[in-house]
C-alpha cells in the first residue's frame, strides 16, 4: 500500500528555540566542561596560572580522550559519570606530583637561605662560569630572579599576585570571547534553519561527525579503534578514526545540558559545541603563542618581574590575538566546511607547542610541567592526525633555536631532553592507538587537489589566506589589515625570540601554495610529506599560517607596551648610564646581564609590605657593600636596579629565548635612598600610564578596526550558516517526514530490523535524528570493491524480487534490511546517482509504502518495503 504523506509538522520537523541568555548560559557550560578539567590537573601540577589556562583544553580532551579509548577496550561505559571520575582520578595523580614538586623546590630555597653567609648571587662573578653553563650557578640564579617577584608568597612563581591577575584577566577575556562567537553561531543557525536550535548542518563532513556523537551518547562507545563498529556495519572493520572532538562534544553537551534541564538533541549540542570549539582552537592558539612571545618582547623591556604596566600589555596583547582569529576567514572557513576535528586539532596544536616550549626551559619542577605539556600534545594528537604534524614541524623549529641559541639559565641538552620527556609522556598512552592509525594512513595521504593554475596567484592567495569557499566573502578586503600587522608581529617576533614561530608560518605558507597548486621538485616532494596528512587541502593548511599570523597582531601589541615601559625606565633612572655591550655573565663580567633587580621593584608597583626581611636587608646596603670592577669598563656595579633579557617570567618560569638586553646599571656612589619618595610616587603614576596607554591603545583597535572587519564578513558568515535545513542540500522537510514513519515502524516492530539508503545522498542523518537503524552511518560508500552485501545491495538493489533464496534477497536478509529509503539527488553534483536506486520503482520484490513528492526533485523521498523480510531468519547488523 503507498501512502502519501501531509505536510503537517511532526516530531523532527518541529523547532526548539532558546533565548540569547539561555544560548551564552549554554556556551559558558560547554566552555567550562572543555577548560575546567585541564585547569584544574595543571594547576595541581605546576601551581602556575597562565600555563595550566593555556594547556586546559587540549589537557581535557588528551584525558577524556585517552579514557575514550581505554574505556572501549574495558567494556566500560563513555558517559558523564565515567568521563569525570577519569580527569578526577588524573587530577587525583596530579596532585601528589605537584605536592612533590613544590617541596623540592622550597627545599633548595632552604638550602640556599642556609648558604647565604657564603654565597651571595649579587655579588659579580659569583656564579661564575657555571652560568652559561646551565650549572649549580644558573639554578640559583634563576631561582634567586624568580625570587624577586614570587618567593614572597610563598616560594611559588605561579602564586604571586600579579601572575594570578595576569592569568585571570586574560584568560577570562579570551573565554569572554569564545562565548560571545559560540553563541553568535547559534543565533545565527536558529535564524537560518526551520528546526530552530536543532537546524541540520547540511555540510559532507558534518553527517558522520553527527553520526560519532549520537554514537556515543547512545551506546557509549566511541574508542577510536572502534569506529568501524559504526561506520561499517556489515563487519565491523577495524579502523582507527581520531573521537577527541567527538567525545569533548558529547561529555560538553551532557554537562550544559544536566545542568540547565534542558532535553538532550545530538543536533542541538553539534551545533553549540561546533561554535565554541572552532572558537577555542582559534582564540586559543593565539593567545597561547602570543603569551609566550609578549613575554619575550616583555624581557627584553627588563620589566619583569610582573607589574601594572606588564600585565595590561599581556592582556591587550593576548586580547587583539584572540578577536584576530575569531575574525580571520580562514577559521571560518575551516567551521563552513565541517572539517571541525581538524580545524580543533590543529588548534590545539599550536597551544600544545607553545606550552611544550614554555615548560621545557621553566625554571623549577620541570618534569612537572613536561607531563602538562604531554597531556596538552596528547589531546592535539587524538582530535586528528594532521595535529601531529604541527606539533612535530612547531616543536622542531623551537629546538632548532634552542640548539642555537639556547634560552639564559637553560642548557641544549636540557631543552632535548625535556623535549624527549613529553614525546614519551604522550607515547605511553597513545601508541596502542597509533599502530590502529598506521593502517588508515592512505585515507588521508591519498587526496590531491589544486584550486588555481598560476603561481602567481598561489603565492598571492596563500599570503592573503584566500583557499577554499574564499569567494563567499565577495570583494571585501579589509581583513587584510589584520594579515598584514600580523606579519609584521611576526617580524618583530623574529628579532626577539620567536624565530620558531616564523619559521612555522614559513612552513603553513609553503604548504597552503603548493596545494593550491602543486610543484613537482624536490620542494615539493618535502612539502608533501607535510601536506598529505591535511588532505592536501589548501583551507586546512592555511589554518598554521593563521595560527601565526593572529599571534602576530598580539606581538604588535606587546611590543608597544615593551618599547612603552623600556622608555619609561630610561626615564625613571634619569642619569643612570646604559651599557650596551653586557655579555653572558661569567667570572669575569658584572651581574647586570644576569637581570636581578637588587632593589626588588619597589618603583614598580611593590610596596614594602611585600619585602622580606632578607630583602629590606639588602635594600638597606649602602653603594660600598659590594664593590666590582668591569674590564674596559669605569662603572662599578653598586646597590641598585639592574635590569636585563635574562629576568625569568614569575608566572610561567620561562627564561627568555634571546641575546641579552641593554642593561641599566645605577652609577657607583648614587646613594639609593635620595628621593626615593618622590621616585616611588614618579614610578607608580608612569606605571599606570604605560597601563592606561597600552589598554587605551587595544580598546581603540577593538572598537574602529574589528567591527569593520566583523561587518566586511558578514556575508560570507550568513552563507555559512544558512546551510541549515530550510536549503536542503542533503536533509529536507520530506526526508524528516520519511525519517518519523520509519520511526513509527521501528517502534512497531517487535524484531529488530535494518534500513538502507545510499550513503551519499545524506540518508544517515536518520540515525541521528530519530535514532534509526541505518546500515550507512558514513557519508561515503568507500569499500565499492570489496565482496560485501552492503556493496552488492547498494548497486544492486533493483534485483530484490521476493524470493528468499534469490542472492539479492539474500544479501537483504543477511543484513537484515527490511526497508529502503531513497531520496534524489547525490549530495555533490558530479556523482552520478546508484542505478539501481533510480530504477527501484521497478523491482518485483519492493513494495512503495511512503512517498512524498515536491516541486523539486531535491523534495522527492521514496521507502521501500522489502517483501522477503522474514524476522524468523533475518537479523538486524544494526
Amino acid at each position: 500500500m503507498t501512502v502519501t504523506a501531509a505536510a503537517a509538522p511532526t516530531a523532527s520537523t518541529a523547532a526548539t528555540t532558546a533565548g540569547i541568555p539561555e544560548l551564552v548560559l549554554l556556551c559558558a557550560l560547554m566552555l567550562a566542561a572543555l577548560v575546567v578539567p585541564g585547569l584544574l590537573i595543571g594547576l595541581a601540577l605546576t601551581r602556575r596560572p597562565g600555563l595550566s589556562a593555556a594547556a586546559s583544553a587540549p589537557a581535557t580532551v588528551g584525558v577524556l580522550g585517552f579514557f575514550g579509548w581505554a574505556f572501549g577496550g574495558l567494556g566500560v561505559p563513555v558517559n558523564l559519570m565515567s568521563l569525570t571520575l577519569s580527569w578526577v582520578f588524573v587530577l587525583a595523580l596530579a596532585l601528589p606530583l605537584g605536592v612533590i614538586a613544590t617541596q623540592r623546590r622550597r627545599e633548595r630555597e632552604r638550602a640556599d637561605a642556609e648558604r647565604g653567609g657564603e654565597y651571595d648571587p649579587r655579588r659579580p662573578g659569583a656564579l661564575g662560569a657555571g652560568h652559561a653553563r646551565g650549572g649549580r650557578g644558573a639554578h640559583a640564579l634563576r631561582r634567586d630572579v624568580g625570587k624577586r617577584g614570587a618567593r614572597h608568597a610563598g616560594g611559588n612563581p605561579g602564586a604571586t599576585p600579579w601572575a594570578w591577575a595576569q592569568a585571570l584577566l586574560s584568560a577570562g577575556t579570551v573565554a569572554a570571547l569564545v562565548v560571545w562567537a559560540g553563541t553568535d553561531v547559534a543565533r545565527r543557525i536558529m535564524d537560518a534553519g526551520d528546526r530552530g536550535l536543532r537546524s541540520i548542518p547540511q555540510g559532507w563532513d558534518m553527517h558522520w561527525h553527527a553520526s560519532l556523537v549520537h554514537w556515543v551518547h547512545e551506546t557509549g562507545v566511541i574508542s577510536p579503534t572502534r569506529t568501524g563498529e559504526l561506520r561499517y556495519a556489515e563487519d565491523a572493520k577495524e579502523v582507527y578514526y581520531p573521537t577527541g572532538w567527538h567525545v569533548a562534544c558529547d561529555y560538553a553537551g551532557e554537562v550544559a545540558y544536566r545542568i540547565t534541564g534542558r532535553e538532550w538533541d545530538t543536533v542541538e549540542v553539534l551545533n553549540l559545541f561546533m561554535g565554541v570549539s572552532m572558537a577555542v582552537a582559534a582564540a586559543g592558539a593565539a593567545a597561547a603563542l602570543v603569551w609566550i612571545g609578549a613575554g619575550f618582547l616583555l624581557r627584553r623591556s627588563g620589566n619583569f618581574p610582573l607589574d601594572l604596566a606588564s600585565v595590561a600589555t599581556r592582556w591587550a596583547a593576548t586580547t587583539l590575538a584572540a578577536a584576530s582569529a575569531l575574525l580571520l576567514p580562514a577559521w571560518q572557513i575551516i567551521f563552513f566546511d565541517g572539517s571541525w576535528p581538524a580545524g580543533f586539532g590543529i588548534g590545539l596544536a599550536g597551544i600544545a607547542v607553545a606550552v611544550a616550549a614554555a615548560a621545557a626551559v621553566t625554571v623549577d619542577a620541570r618534569w612537572a610541567a613536561s607531563a602538562l605539556a604531554a597531556l596538552a600534545v596528547l589531546g592535539a594528537v587524538q582530535t586528528h592526525a594532521s595535529a601531529a604534524t604541527v606539533v612535530g614541524a612547531g616543536l622542531a623549529f623551537w629546538l632548532i633555536q634552542q640548539l642555537v641559541k639556547p634560552a639564559l639559565g637553560a642548557t641544549r641538552l636540557g631543552a632535548l631532553w625535556h623535549l624527549v620527556l613529553t614525546a614519551v609522556l604522550t607515547a605511553v598512552p597513545f601508541i596502542p592507538q597509533f599502530l590502529v592509525g598506521l593502517g588508515n594512513v592512505d585515507e588521508v595521504t591519498g587526496y590531491d587537489q589544486q584550486l588555481v593554475d598560476d603561481r602567481a596567484d598561489s603565492l598571492s592567495q596563500a599570503l592573503m589566506m584566500e583557499t577554499k569557499f574564499w569567494d563567499m566573502y565577495g570583494d571585501d578586503t579589509v581583513w587584510y589589515a589584520l594579515i598584514i600587522a600580523g606579519l609584521v608581529g611576526l617580524a618583530v617576533l623574529a628579532f626577539t625570540g620567536g624565530t620558531w614561530l616564523t619559521a612555522l608560518w614559513t612552513l603553513g605558507f609553503g604548504g597552503t601554495v603548493y596545494c593550491l597548486m602543486p610543484f613537482d621538485n624536490w620542494l615539493g616532494t618535502a612539502l608533501e610529506m607535510f601536506t598529505a596528512f591535511h588532505y592536501n587541502a589548501s583551507h586546512r593548511v592555511v589554518l598554521i599560517c593563521a595560527m601565526a599570523v593572529s599571534a602576530g597582531v598580539g606581538a604588535l601589541i606587546a611590543a608597544l607596551g615593551a618599547a612603552l615601559q623600556l622608555w619609561a625606565a630610561r626615564a625613571r633612572r634619569g642619569g643612570r648610564e646604559q651599557i650596551d655591550d653586557a655579555p653572558v655573565a661569567d667570572a669575569e663580567t658584572d651581574l647586570a646581564v644576569g637581570g636581578v633587580d637588587d632593589m626588588d621593584r619597589t618603583d614598580a608597583g611593590r610596596t614594602d609590605l611585600d619585602r622580606t626581611d632578607a630583602d629590606r636587608a639588602d635594600g638597606d646596603r649602602t653603594a660600598g657593600d659590594v664593590e666590582s670592577a668591569r674590564p674596559g669598563g669605569s662603572h662599578a656595579v653598586g646597590r641598585g636596579t639592574v635590569t636585563g633579557a635574562a629576568a625569568q617570567d614569575p608566572e610561567t618560569g620561562v627564561m627568555p629565548v634571546v641575546d641579552a638586553a641593554p642593561a641599566v646599571i645605577e652609577p657607583a656612589g648614587r646613594d639609593a635612598g635620595d628621593d626615593a619618595e618622590e621616585a616611588a610616587g614618579r614610578g607608580g603614576w608612569v606605571q599606570a600610564a604605560q597601563a592606561a596607554a597600552v589598554v587605551g591603545a587595544a580598546a581603540l583597535v577593538m572598537t574602529t578596526q574589528l567591527p569593520a572587519v566583523a561587518s566586511a564578513e558578514d556575508h560570507g558568515l550568513q552563507l555559512m550558516t544558512a546551510s541549515a535545513d530550510r536549503q536542503g542540500r542533503v536533509i529536507s522537510k520530506a526526508d524528516l517526514r520519511a525519517f518519523d514513519f520509519l520511526r513509527e515502524q521501528v517502534d512497531a516492530s517487535p524484531e529488530p530490523f535494518s534500513i538502507l539508503s545510499a550513503p551519499e545522498e545524506g540518508m544517515g542523518w536518520g540515525y541521528i535524528i530519530d535514532d534509526l537503524p541505518m546500515v550507512f552511518s558514513h557519508y561515503l560508500n568507500d569499500r565499492q570493491t570489496d565482496p560485501l552485501d552492503t556493496t552488492q545491495l547498494v548497486f544492486h538493489a533493483d534485483l530484490i524480487n521476493g524470493d528468499p533464496l534469490n542472492p539479492m534477497d539474500e544479501a537483504a536478509c543477511r543484513l537484515g534490511v527490511r526497508y529502503i529509503i531513497a531520496s534524489p539527488p547525490m549530495f555533490w553534483p558530479n556523482l552520478e546517482p546508484y542505478g539501481s536506486f533510480v530504477n527501484l520503482a521497478n523491482a518485483p520484490g519492493l513494495t512503495l509504502v511512503h512517498e512524498e513528492r515536491g516541486a523539486e526533485p531535491i523534495d522527492d523521498v521514496f521507502v521501500y518495503e522489502v517483501d522477503s523480510w522474514d524476522p524468523r531468519y533475518c537479523r538486524s547488523v544494526r
